[in-house]
């Protein structure tokens, strides 16, 4: 085996490696930041992060564009700066994640210093589950997400998720225009999660084939 050979194999090798390591509260990037922003796949410092793309660009926006609407449609009219501040949500997409990483990335990124209503929605797409994690001047806890989630669920168990989160969006702070039947197209999420699940089938003996090629490597160099 020539070395050019070989070089490519193990850069291939690591290419397949870097696409099964699930994020971390430390890994995770923050769609408030600059250098999140273009993690996040948005042009700009944003309310979304979607790092894997599991949504095209328009429906990134179209999504970032409900979570600008809620924190509008969250504000009131009377009472002081924090009274009538709106929440401060964001929507943050991986192929997996968990309710852990969802409370940890809140507490860690601290928002909302000053009137504590940040909010994190979690879509975690290759089991089609959805996570909430708030800080306690919201006053929409764990029971109101689920309440309104719970109208949803076919939806999200279907992969249908632009039309199950806009839906979630608007209900929080009382829009108005709620879908009743969903008018998106059909994504191909489903072929790209697909082929996420063969990547992590394959990754138990990428790991063998991996040392294996390690070893040769230094062999043959």
């Amino acid at each position: 085996m020539s070395r050019q050979i070989l070089t490519s194999i193990i850069y291939l090798l690591i290419f397949n490696y870097s696409i099964c390591v699930e994020f971390n509260a430390k890994t995770y990037p923050n769609p408030k930041t600059f250098k999140g922003a273009k993690e996040c796949n948005m042009r700009s410092i944003s309310n979304l992060c979607d790092p894997d793309q599991v949504f095209d660009e328009s429906t990134r926006y179209r999504l970032n564009s409900e979570l600008q609407q809620m924190t509008r449609r969250t504000e009131k009219v009377q009472g002081g700066f924090c009274d009538r501040k709106g929440f401060e949500p964001l929507l943050l997409v991986a192929h997996e994640g968990d309710q852990e990483l969802a409370d940890e990335l809140n507490q860690q990124w601290n928002l909302d210093g000053q009137c504590k209503k940040s909010v994190i929605f979690f879509l975690s797409a290759l089991d089609h589950q959805f996570y909430y994690s708030s800080e306690p001047e919201t006053g929409f806890d764990q029971g109101d997400f689920i309440a309104i989630k719970a109208g949803q669920d076919s939806y999200l168990a279907e992969g249908n998720y632009t039309f199950a989160l806009v839906n979630i969006f608007k209900q929080i702070g009382g829009a108005k225009n709620i879908q009743v039947t969903s008018e998106d197209k059909e994504t191909d999420y489903k072929q790209k999660a697909n082929n996420h699940n063969n990547g992590i089938i394959f990754f138990p003996s990428f790991l063998t084939l991996f040392s294996s090629f390690i070893v040769l490597a230094f062999g043959l160099l």
